[in-house]
């Protein structure tokens, strides 16, 4: 099972309803639930959650650090873990935006494309994929022609 699309009527997620699922991508929670048990998707934040903005299933993804996908705009729950359909990232080295990172959530694929060199990946500081959600979901990436390194 990869995908999940619970129904309307559905008003509660147990604790521990989907812990075993380890091949769930993604999960549309409707508005209607208003409880969410205890991890139950388990541990594995490889998950997506599609949600509205602001209801408990946002909520509960952003206290859990799983990426989601809104419907809507969020007045009033953070969207630190948000993913967005697609995202572009300045990863060049001399951070003169000739190479670029674009990410794309429907084959979930990073493209790095451009000339020149990507800059080093700082653990701390890096504000691309490197340290969000993204580096969970990623299945691909494509290093287009052009882009290189210096080996010094």
């Amino acid at each position: 099972m990869e995908s999940i699309e619970i129904s309307n009527n559905i008003t509660s997620i147990g604790k521990n309803a989907f812990y075993e699922c380890v091949n769930l991508e993604n999960i549309n929670i409707p508005e209607s639930v208003t409880n969410i048990g205890e991890r139950a998707f388990g541990e594995d934040n490889s998950l997506v959650i599609f949600a509205k903005a602001d209801s408990i299933a946002h909520q509960y993804a952003e206290e859990n650090e799983i990426g989601y996908v809104l419907e809507g705009e969020a007045l009033n729950v953070a969207t630190n873990y948000e993913i967005k359909e697609e995202e572009t990232w300045n990863v060049s080295k001399e951070e003169d935006g000739n190479v670029i990172a674009r990410w794309t959530f429907e084959d979930r694929t990073l493209i790095i494309s451009g000339t020149g060199e990507m800059k080093d990946w700082d653990p701390v500081s890096a504000e691309d994929w490197h340290n969000t959600q993204y580096t969970k979901i990623i299945e691909n990436i494509v290093i287009e022609d052009g882009i290189t390194r210096d080996r010094k």
